[in-house]
């Protein structure tokens, strides 16, 4: 069988509540759309795709997921629908779109929008 396009790669993040009532990210599920969104009965979140590229470590870059560059500046993994193509959003007080994600050797995934945990 062929490997799939990186590109037709999703994730879904997915929740459950803890025992004091409050929603926490478990996991994500990955899955590609080829094969569809699987089935199962837990508190989904919104779809995260695949950009295709890769952080310093080879590590696949999704939506929301969030990045520093070799200065420490943090941004989040956005797609931008106007342009049709991944931004890299800069993570501040005011939020601004910064750049155009590329391929980029000096980007390493610290962490996403689902997960409080960040590595430093």
């Amino acid at each position: 069988m062929d490997k799939i396009d990186s590109r037709l790669e999703f994730r879904t993040p997915y929740f459950l509540m803890n025992p004091v009532g409050e929603i926490e990210f478990v996991d994500f599920t990955y899955w590609n759309a080829i094969d569809g969104r699987p089935k199962m009965m837990v508190a989904w979140g919104t779809d995260d795709q695949c950009t295709g590229l890769h952080d310093k470590n080879n590590n696949l870059i999704y939506e929301n997921d969030l990045v520093k560059d070799q200065f420490g500046a943090i941004y989040q993994v956005i797609w931008q629908d106007d342009f049709a193509s991944f931004y890299l959003m800069l993570q501040s007080r005011h939020p601004e779109f910064i750049a155009r994600i590329f391929g980029n050797e000096s980007l390493e995934i610290i962490g996403n929008i689902h997960n409080k945990e960040q590595k430093q």
